[in-house]
C-alpha cells in the first residue's frame, strides 16, 4: 500500500509516518516542497511517487497528460488517467494511443465517486489494458473499497488508502489533539478562576492550565456544562471552569503528571461516552474540532 502524505499527511503530521512506515510500500507526495519534508524524517521509503513534473532521480513521476514524460524514464512513470472528471489525468482514448505502453511503470487512477454504469465499463477497459500490458495499477480515492473486487485475479496492484492505514483498529479514535500545559497549580488556599459570570473558587487540589490543538475547541463547552470529565493517559481531570476558546483549566483532587505535550481524545470509547451524554453523533464531535472538518452522510 502506499500512503498520500499530502497537506502534511491531511493534518496528521508528516512524523506520523515514522509509526506507520513498516505497514506500506511507499509515500505519495504532490510536489518537491512535500518530498523535502518527508525526506527530513530519515527513514527508509522503498517508492516515493511524485505528482508534479521533476527532475528527482529516485522517484517515481507521475504523467498527466501526453508529453509531460519528457526527459524521464518511462520505466519510472506513471500513467494518471482520468476517464471521468478528465481534470486529473489523460482521457482512455489517450492512453489507447501510447505505442510504448510496456515501456511504463504503471497507470494511476483515482475512484472518489460512485461509478455510473458507463464509468464502470471503463474501469474495466483500463483495467485490462494494464493486464494486456503487465502494467502495476495504482488505485486510490474514497471509494476503493467498493470496486476492488472487479479485480480480483490481478497481483499487480497497489493500494493508495490513507484512512484505513492510520486507523485499523475501531476501538481506536480516528483523530486527537495535540495539546499543551500551559501552567500547573497547587492550590491550598482560596483560589478563583474563569469569567466573572461563571466564577469557580477551589480551596485544594491541583489545576492545570491547558492549550486544545490551535482554535475554537466547541465541544469544550458542552463537555463542561454537562460534567463530563476529560480521559488524558490514564488519569481523569474535570474542566474546571467555562472554556475560553481551546483554553481551559483542568482540576484533579489529587497530583497528576501531566505532560508538557499530550494528546486528548484518543480513546474512541470515552468519544462515545461523551456523544451519548450530549445525545450528538459523533461526526459533530469531531466536527467541532476544526470547521474545515466536514461531514458526509451516506
Amino acid at each position: 500500500m502506499h500512503l498520500i502524505a499530502k497537506s502534511n499527511l491531511y493534518g496528521f503530521g508528516y512524523d506520523s509516518i515514522k509509526f506507520i512506515i513498516k505497514y506500506i510500500k511507499g509515500i505519495v507526495v504532490k510536489d518537491l516542497e512535500e518530498l523535502d519534508k518527508v525526506r527530513k524524517l530519515k527513514i527508509s521509503i522503498k517508492t516515493i511517487i511524485l505528482f508534479e513534473k521533476n527532475k528527482e532521480k529516485l522517484t517515481y513521476f507521475c504523467m498527466n497528460k501526453i508529453g509531460d514524460n519528457e526527459k524521464k524514464s518511462t520505466k519510472k512513470t506513471y500513467i494518471r488517467v482520468d476517464p471521468f472528471l478528465g481534470m486529473h489525468g489523460i482521457s482512455l482514448d489517450e492512453l489507447k494511443k501510447i505505442q510504448n505502453l510496456k515501456d511504463y511503470y504503471g497507470i494511476l487512477i483515482y475512484l472518489n465517486e460512485c461509478l455510473t454504469e458507463n464509468e464502470e465499463m471503463e474501469l474495466q477497459k483500463i483495467i485490462k489494458i494494464a493486464k494486456d500490458n503487465n502494467l502495476l495499477l495504482n488505485i486510490g480515492g474514497s471509494k476503493i473499497l467498493d470496486y476492488l473486487y472487479k479485480l480480483k485475479g490481478y497481483d499487480k496492484i497497489e493500494i493508495r488508502l490513507l484512512r484505513r492505514i492510520l486507523f485499523s483498529d475501531d476501538n481506536k479514535s480516528t483523530m486527537f489533539l495535540r495539546s499543551r500545559l500551559i501552567n500547573s497549580l497547587n492550590v491550598n488556599k482560596k483560589f478563583n478562576i474563569g469569567f466573572k459570570s461563571d466564577r469557580k473558587t477551589f480551596y485544594d487540589g491541583y489545576l492545570y492550565l491547558v492549550s486544545f490543538g490551535y482554535n475554537d475547541l466547541k465541544i469544550l463547552p458542552l463537555l463542561y456544562k454537562n460534567n463530563i470529565p476529560l480521559k488524558i493517559g490514564k488519569s481523569y481531570y474535570d474542566i474546571a471552569c467555562y472554556p475560553c476558546m481551546n483554553t481551559t483549566w483542568l482540576y484533579s483532587k489529587t497530583k497528576k503528571n501531566l505532560e508538557d505535550v499530550f494528546d486528548v481524545f484518543r480513546e474512541y470509547h470515552e468519544i462515545l461516552k461523551a456523544c451519548e451524554i450530549l445525545d450528538i453523533d459523533i461526526d459533530e464531535f469531531y466536527t467541532s474540532f476544526n470547521t474545515e472538518i466536514k461531514r458526509i452522510y451516506k
